[in-house]
């Protein structure tokens, strides 16, 4: 017969901490739940009772001597940047043996999530300082086949998300920051040995020479496949530009600041963007929600300060010009 779990972990997680020094932590009980949740999901049979309650128990034990997903738990983090209205992101579970974080005496560096959207791969990652060393810039390197010699390529980086939302959901000690590349932006630079794609198996290296070397031997490893949905929208003069749910680009225009005007000083204003929901009313956004924008004179790319559903919008708006869905 199929059993409900919900019960059996519920006593087992009691008799657990009657035996083992369980924390109190709401993060721990998430998570064990979460396990317990997913057992319900499979719905194993014919497991007795005990059986599965001792395996529960040993489970929220060896969560706490190994200290492994409660302290690496960053769906907070990620919230930090993206807060999901619509709630269907999944929280992400990382523990010590994943090619998802790594760690050398200075700092824990975890790869909360990756966004793919078939051209650009936008990272939120988490630094831990584990000694008390403050973060500093640094950098940041990937490749497909993590001998980082031909064909690697350099991320940027951007802590200021930090700045535009509290950061109460993170310890002190703990950094959230974007990095990001384009594939356009590499192509455009000739990379050297080549350049194909993002996707597939790609390794992240934090480098020895910014920051002093305080992430010397930390390297991830993340699987990019497209998670990402997209829309194209055109103004009237048929302007292009790519809505993502996470934000917009392009690899023909800018919308934002002439970097013209920018590198000599004289004055200029971020534009006011929008979102146009179906119904014509629109989503707006203050200038400082944004947290990470890159660009050139020719190509752009902007993060919103949440994550969307692009069906429930028709386009976007820059500065009065309206960039919409084809019907």
């Amino acid at each position: 017969m199929i059993m409900d779990y919900r019960n059996i972990f519920e006593s087992s997680l009691n008799e657990a901490r009657e035996t083992t020094q369980l924390p109190d932590d709401d993060k721990f009980i998430k998570i064990v739940k979460e396990r317990a949740v997913n057992m319900e999901k499979k719905k194993v049979r014919s497991k007795k009772p005990a059986v599965i309650a001792v395996s529960i128990a040993a489970a929220a034990a060896l969560t706490v001597s190994a200290g492994a997903l409660v302290n690496y738990f960053h769906q907070r983090s990620v919230d930090i940047f993206f807060p999901d209205v619509s709630g269907t992101q999944t929280e992400t579970l990382i523990d010590e043996d994943s090619p998802l974080t790594s760690a050398n005496k200075h700092f824990r560096i975890t790869l909360d999530k990756a966004y793919y959207d078939g051209d650009n791969l936008t990272c939120i990652m988490t630094a831990e300082s584990l000694d008390g060393t403050l973060m500093t810039v640094p950098d940041i390197q990937a490749c497909h086949d993590g001998q980082f010699t031909a064909g690697s390529y350099p991320l940027h980086y951007d802590m200021s998300g930090g700045q535009f939302r509290s950061l109460d959901l993170v310890k002190s000690t703990e950094t959230p920051f974007v990095a990001h590349i384009s594939e356009y932006e590499l192509k455009r630079m000739g990379v050297a040995g080549g350049f194909e794609t993002l996707e597939g198996e790609t390794y992240i290296r934090f480098g020895k020479h910014l920051g002093g070397g305080i992430f010397d031997g930390i390297e991830l490893r993340v699987n990019v496949e497209k998670n990402v949905d997209t829309a194209e929208v055109f103004s009237e003069n048929g302007d292009k530009l790519i809505m993502t749910q996470i934000g917009f680009y392009s690899d023909e225009i800018s919308v934002l600041p002439k970097m013209s005007e920018i590198r000599s000083g004289e004055s200029h204003t971020f534009p006011e963007i929008r979102l146009i929901r179906n119904d014509g009313t629109f989503k707006e956004f203050n200038e400082g929600d944004y947290p990470y924008s890159m660009w050139s004179d020719t190509w752009c790319y902007l993060l919103f300060p949440e994550l969307i559903q692009l069906d429930e919008y028709s386009g976007i708006e820059v500065d009065g010009v309206r960039y919409l869905k084809n019907s």
